[in-house]
This record gives C-alpha cells, sequence and structure tokens, in this order.
C-alpha cells in the first residue's frame, strides 16, 4: 500500500494542536511555493534558466513543478519539494547565489503568492513515484480547532482500508492553516475518480461527527519542463 497525503489546519490552536499531537515520520518534511505568473511565457522561460541554475549547482534536492488548470487559481504555478528531514532546510545550496538567480530570473515575471512547510503525516506511507503523475488534483481541508489528532487517526483508518486508491497526506507547519491533500491521475478522465476519493474520505472522516467543516480543491498539471530532478 503506497499513500501520501498533504493537508493543513483551521487556525494557529489546531496547528499548534497537530504539531504537538503527533511525531515527526522519517524524511516527512516538505516544502511548497505557489506563483501567480504576471508574464506567462517569461516567467516559464526564466523559471527555467533558475532551474538550470540548480543544474549547474548539483543541488541535490527534487523540484517539482505543476500548473494549476481549474479552479480560481488557474494559471498559477505550484512547485515543491518533499521526502526531506528538517534538519535539510537549515542547509539548502547556496542561498544566497539561489536568492539571486530567482531574483534575477523569476520575481520580474510573476507575484510569490506564498511559501508553505508541511510534514507528512504518521502512519501513512510516501508515494515518491506519484509526484509525476501528469495531474494532480489538490484538496485544501479545514479542520475543526482541537480535533487535528481526531482527525489524522480517521485518515490512517481510511487509508489502511483503500489499499488500491492512491493519495498522500501532510499537516502545515507554517504559511498555511489548512490540511493539503494530493490526489494524482494519469489523464483528465480521471477526474471523476478522484472526485470520488475526495468524497469517500470526508465521507468516512466526518461518520461520527463534523471533523472536516470545509473544503476546495483544484487540479494541476505536471509540468516534466518545469521541474527539477538531480
Amino acid at each position: 500500500m503506497k499513500h501520501w497525503i498533504v493537508i493543513a489546519i483551521v487556525s494557529l490552536g489546531a496547528m499548534s494542536e497537530a504539531v504537538g499531537a503527533e511525531t515527526t515520520p522519517r524524511d516527512g518534511a516538505a516544502r511548497v511555493v505557489t506563483w501567480q505568473p504576471l508574464m506567462a511565457r517569461e516567467f516559464e522561460l526564466g523559471y527555467q534558466r533558475h532551474l538550470e541554475w540548480h543544474r549547474t549547482h548539483r543541488d541535490p534536492w527534487t523540484w517539482h513543478g505543476w500548473s494549476i488548470i481549474t479552479g480560481p487559481q488557474t494559471g498559477y504555478f505550484v512547485d515543491g519539494t518533499f521526502f526531506h528531514r528538517w534538519s535539510e532546510f537549515d542547509s539548502p545550496i547556496e542561498p544566497a547565489g539561489d536568492a539571486a538567480d530567482n531574483e534575477l530570473n523569476v520575481h520580474p515575471y510573476a507575484r510569490l503568492d506564498n511559501v508553505c512547510a508541511y510534514e507528512m503525516v504518521d502512519g501513512i506511507d510516501d508515494f515518491p513515484s506519484q509526484m509525476t503523475s501528469a495531474f494532480m488534483t489538490f484538496a485544501y481541508l479545514t479542520v475543526t480547532p482541537g480535533r487535528a489528532s481526531e482527525f489524522e487517526s480517521a485518515l490512517t483508518e481510511f487509508a489502511s482500508r483503500t489499499s488500491a486508491a492512491k493519495f498522500g497526506a501532510m499537516r502545515p507547519i507554517a504559511g498555511a492553516n489548512e490540511y493539503l491533500l494530493l490526489i494524482p491521475g494519469n489523464a483528465q478522465s480521471d477526474l471523476p475518480n478522484q472526485a470520488s476519493l475526495l468524497k469517500a474520505l470526508l465521507a468516512a472522516v466526518n461518520q461520527s461527527a463534523s471533523i472536516v467543516t470545509a473544503s476546495k480543491h483544484h487540479t494541476a498539471r505536471y509540468r516534466t519542463e518545469m521541474s527539477y530532478v538531480p
């Protein structure tokens, strides 16, 4: 069974409760960045030049990139690096040079919308190979404050009973206040199945009482040419 989930919480109180209640899994830290391109073509070319900086400097981190194709953020770009130990974020590759190249090649053509840190929910296996699926549904779930541990327990129970379905989950640490769920698909024809999986998960989690009080989601297309694999 290979499940992987990403999620963030409704308030600082809920976030503190989630972080304190769970232990961090090995290699479970992630950083997700959202951009709003202002000049689409110039942004893509500049971002590709920035990825080349990472290549020439032999960055050991993988960065995945997606273009959002549904919902209010259609046209936005999301990049993320996953499956790290928290200590790795203390020593990224040449941070000053990275920032300078980013300022030169990316920032003139896009608005930085958000930078979020997450960690994987314990008890749900990762699925690194699913990160490069052609399409990914990003679902954001609002959890009732004080019920994060109950939510995560229900989530892992659902995962254990849904071995045929692929999805992934992380709790928010900084920059986000909702849980984020990732559901991969190979084609747009998989969208109904992704929606059904999300509906079944919400029904299972809220079976006894309302734990998830709100949800929203969008679909993104994986961009191989806007991703970096060392």
